[in-house]
């Protein structure tokens, strides 16, 4: 006969060792806060100090474009009504990118809680801290994890619908708050319907630990009738605010987004950056897949994982799978396909406590493992920041400021001065592919019938005064061609309108795109338009033809936009204004 057959209980002995044990386990939590405390004040330093990736500034050029009635997508645009107050910040854009920024950090910071709370439905305090851990100390996500982006918005309601399916009473409301926040998510990137597979497993596993599975299939028909029907009452209301040019504009972009970012892809597209994290998060990496083991085997100190918990826990693992075919895989991914992914992280930590014989075992991995994310922290989230500092954006963007105190048409990149209107089209990778593609010379034809009187060189086809060959095949002959006719150097990466003339003949025709006041930069008078003009005078040049003479043959001169256009007194050499992720 067994104590169960005859319903008798008996209290455990324990052993000193296992007190031992406890108390370590709970000695760990004051470390555990302090680190994470560390990782907290690591992001704010990024958020304030770190360079503007470009696509910063083009998430912020969506504000604006919904502030001046310009903007025309109702997919992926759903963050303007959250950062329609920047402009009130600063008329800076970088000081405008720094506030969203710390308004991000304090959303991941509630990223980490739902991270918390998910994990200790299956492991225990110290270890669900140390899943947070992980997700602040891994490297992209220290200096991208709030970026403005997407990204960290999209990941906050996502892991916000998981927390509470996963809550221990599956209310009603709930259930509508999880649709809800699922609805926002794909409004704000469609790139959520890569949680869609995770959110299938866990209905499933909780079908199966159901007591009456009759009674359970209504709440994921409730979570999912809930995401579509706020999703598109919420895109509708959406749409009234914007200039919607024909209703299929929304379904061009899912099949374009589909076709570029997963059917066309290649296998492991951001291995590169892969390979980065292997070295500088590679414990990280070896925790997850211990965490993965102890998950499989379903085996935790003083519990037996269930099959659902199994299968809920293997489901986290889902978003990081689409590094193997997700195009668009680049740093700032990680923060939105890690998210789940770190509870593993803490089943690995409870998972060293496996075997109570090798506690000192135990002491040294738990204390490497800390050591290494203190140190991640640091070099990430303070040093990296020092040397890719953005004072010289900030600083940059100022000078513009100060150049053209109102709203003037310009060409970069990716929208720099978010608040000016930007011609041209968007110069990611993925635009120069549909540029190369089309083979139009789109710039030539912006310049002829937008006049901007800037271009901002903010990436290394636009630098045309010193692009190589092998740059320079990269925009269309025309293109190049109208850049080097229209536009003479400035400050630093900065153009503005301009000719640079050789007057080696009496007459010298020319051609102006740019209409306005320009200042004449020689060493001699000459004749423009029969007007005497001498070096430092001004004159407006109406677009078209002009005919300049010189007073002395083979002179050069130039014609340089505005009225003696100021330039800070120490002339800046060429910098690329981004140097990457």
């Amino acid at each position: 006969m067994t104590s169960k057959e005859f319903d008798v209980s008996y209290d455990k002995e324990i052993s000193p060792s296992d007190v031992g044990s406890e108390r370590r386990r709970l000695s760990q939590i004051p470390v555990l806060s302090l680190l994470l405390a560390f990782a907290v004040v690591a992001r704010i330093h990024v958020a304030l100090f770190y360079e503007v990736n470009w696509d910063e500034f083009y998430y912020l050029s969506f504000v604006y474009q919904y502030e001046s009635g310009a903007l025309s997508t109702q997919l992926q645009t759903f963050h303007v009504h959250f950062f329609n107050w920047l402009k009130w910040v600063s008329s800076n854009e970088v000081i405008q990118i720094k506030a969203a920024r710390l308004v991000l950090v304090l959303f991941q910071i509630l990223t980490g809680y739902f991270i918390y709370r998910i994990a200790r439905r299956f492991v225990s305090t110290p270890a669900a801290l140390f899943s947070v851990l992980c997700y602040f100390a891994f490297s992209f996500n220290i200096r991208m994890g709030a970026s403005f982006r997407a990204d960290p918005l999209t990941t906050f309601f996502l892991m916000s619908s998981l927390t509470l399916i996963l809550s221990q009473r599956l209310q009603f409301r709930h259930l509508l708050i999880a649709g809800l926040c699922i609805a926002v998510s794909i409004l704000i990137t469609i790139k959520s319907l890569l949680y869609l597979p995770t959110f299938g497993l866990i209905a499933l596993a909780l079908y199966l630990e159901a007591p009456i599975k009759s009674r359970f299939l209504y709440k994921p028909i409730i979570v999912l009738s809930c995401a579509l029907l706020s999703f598109y009452a919420l895109y509708l209301l959406h749409g009234t605010f914007l200039l919607l040019p024909n209703s299929e504009v929304a379904a061009e972009i899912v099949s374009v987004s589909f076709d570029k970012t997963i059917k066309t892809s290649t296998f492991l597209p951001g291995f590169i950056y892969l390979k980065y994290s292997f070295f500088y998060d590679f414990l990280f990496w070896l925790t997850l897949i211990y965490g993965v083991k102890v998950a499989y085997f379903a085996r935790l100190p003083h519990r037996q994982l269930s099959q659902s918990d199994r299968l809920i826990l293997l489901s986290f693992c889902l978003p990081l799978c689409t590094i193997f075919f997700y195009r668009n895989a680049f740093p700032y991914f990680y923060s939105f396909m890690l998210a789940p992914v770190t509870v593993l992280c803490g089943v690995a930590w409870d998972g060293f406590r496996l075997n109570p014989r090798n506690n000192r075992e135990t002491s040294v991995i738990t204390s490497c493992l800390l050591l290494f994310i203190a140190v991640s922290i640091t070099y990430h989230g303070f040093f990296i920041p020092m040397k890719k500092t953005l004072q010289t954006q900030q600083n940059f963007v100022e000078l513009i400021h100060r150049l053209f105190p109102s709203p003037t048409s310009y060409i970069d990149c990716c929208s720099m001065i978010a608040s000016y209107p930007k011609q041209g089209f968007f110069m990611s990778s993925w635009g120069m592919e549909a540029y190369l593609e089309a083979k139009q010379p789109v710039l030539k034809s912006v310049i002829a019938v937008k006049e901007p009187a800037f271009v901002i060189a903010n990436n290394r086809f636009l630098n045309h005064s010193s692009a190589s060959e092998t740059f320079s095949k990269q925009l269309h002959p025309a293109d190049l061609a109208a850049l080097k006719q229209n536009y003479i150097p400035h400050w630093g990466a900065l153009y503005v309108a301009g000719k640079q003339l050789q007057l080696r003949a009496r007459n010298t025709h020319f051609s102006i795109n740019i209409p306005g006041e320009y200042t004449l930069e020689a060493t001699h008078p000459i004749i423009v338009n029969e007007q005497n003009l001498s070096p430092g005078e001004t004159l407006f040049l109406v677009k078209g033809n002009h005919i300049a003479k010189p007073t002395k043959l083979n002179q050069e001169v130039s014609f340089r936009w505005g009225n003696h256009l100021y330039r800070p007194p120490l002339q800046s050499h060429f910098q690329p204004i981004f140097t990457g992720f």
